[in-house]
């Protein structure tokens, strides 16, 4: 903690000096002195965030995590809670693929199916092709026709083993995996998640056919996760709710995907506490994000709030990424007015904003029957390990936004 602190202390300095005085010429009604408070809250939250390890669903890091967050919604004034789910946890211990005399290492896809001890061998090719093995390149969203194909071909064991390469291939060099979307429903078929740097020679190896043995094995073990909630109360009891949602687990460190909706879901959580609202106000931060929400649909199973929100207010993936642009997904015109007059405030580019006739992304494709916000974006370091605090993080963006979403939600509740 004591080096992340000298690390934050280093960014902060190159950061404030234009940072600040930049918010202080433009008028602003919040002081340049509240600002650097925000930015150094923000610091704090992503660097102990980060530092927690891999964030993946029923592990030890997660439980870690879920307690840190209890502590730190303390130090906002509100009296959060632990609520527990069951998960059968994927264990892996191996994903090889050997060919041209060499075996290389991945890691399954967490919704996929598993080999025999000793594996399964045929020719390699690409998806969709006669080939035993194929292999696609897929982003770690995927979207759009590839997506569908390779889903057709895991459901219907088209292929003995699939492998998978980051959609920039050896442009990405490390591994970008996919959500496990099937998580609750896995496929048969296993898959097998390559490095970037392994594309030229998985490509090289099919076009000439090469001859392929994989090797997945992995396990389920009964587990449990734990969903953070808490609650701030209005003054109108009558009035329905408000929910701040946002995931809090990933595959990685997840410094930009997951800090910058952790840090705004406490900057909201603060400054509600201190100027309570009109109508209440839930906080759920899920485990679970990367195993097709599990953690989401758990709290929404025991808390039956979703047609009564009066909003939901999504806190979503890479917002505080550095190389990144930002998005807005809205339910209304008035929602996307909405963030775009408070992102204006601060004067932070809000990047597109994606309207009801788009599915939206993320959790809050679950609650979309609902009035919903939600802000997302892009990031080069997306489901990958080098999502890391501080170089992964644009600080000062982040700070602006978080700004931008304490309004947002100040005008919800009322």
């Amino acid at each position: 903690m004591y080096a992340a602190s000298l690390t934050r202390r280093a960014l902060l300095g190159s950061a404030l000096a234009s940072s600040v005085l930049g918010w202080a010429r433009a008028g602003r009604a919040e002081d340049a002195d509240a600002h650097v408070a925000r930015m150094d809250r923000i610091a704090e939250v992503i660097a102990e965030y980060d530092q927690q390890g891999e964030h993946r669903t029923a592990t030890r890091v997660d439980e870690k995590s879920a307690g840190w967050l209890v502590r730190a919604l303390a130090d906002c004034g509100l009296a959060a809670r632990l609520e527990r789910f069951e998960v059968a946890r994927f264990d892996p211990y191996k994903a090889d693929v050997a060919f041209g005399g060499q075996r290389r290492h991945g890691l399954p896809a967490f919704d996929g199916g598993v080999t025999p001890p000793e594996g399964v061998r045929g020719r390699l090719g690409a998806l969709g092709s006669s080939a035993e093995i194929a292999y696609a390149r897929l982003a770690p969203s995927p979207r759009g026709d590839l997506l569908a194909r390779f889903e057709r071909a895991r459901i219907a064991g088209v292929h003995r083993a699939i492998l998978v390469l980051p959609e920039r291939g050896a442009a990405h060099g490390d591994l970008a995996l996919i959500n496990a979307e099937r998580f609750a429903n896995p496929d048969a078929t296993p898959v097998v998640q390559l490095a970037g740097s392994h594309t030229f020679a998985v490509e090289e190896g099919a076009r000439a056919g090469a001859q392929a043995h994989v090797v997945v094995l992995a396990e389920r073990v009964p587990a449990y996760a734990l969903n953070v909630t808490a609650r701030i109360r209005g003054a109108d009891a009558e009035a329905a709710p408000l929910v701040v949602m946002t995931p809090r687990s990933g595959w990685w460190a997840c410094a930009s995907e997951r800090g910058g909706g952790l840090a705004a879901f406490l900057e909201i959580a603060r400054a509600l506490y201190d100027a309570p609202p009109r109508r209440d106000v839930v906080f759920v931060a899920s485990s679970g994000h990367e195993l097709g929400h599990l953690g989401l649909h758990a709290w929404l199973a025991a808390h039956p709030v979703l047609a009564s929100a009066q909003a939901w207010l999504h806190l979503g993936a890479n917002f505080a990424a550095a190389r990144g642009e930002m998005m807005v997904q809205a339910s209304s015109d008035e929602m996307a007015a909405l963030a775009r007059e408070a992102f204006a405030g601060v004067e932070q580019p809000l990047g597109s904003i994606v309207g009801p006739e788009t599915p939206p992304l993320g959790e809050v494709r679950e609650v979309a029957s609902r009035p919903y916000l939600s802000v997302l974006g892009t990031n080069p370091f997306f489901h990958a390990p080098d999502d890391r605090w501080p170089y992964a993080v644009d600080l000062e963006k982040t700070a602006r936004s978080c700004a931008a979403l304490v309004e947002v939600a100040r005008r919800l509740a009322g």
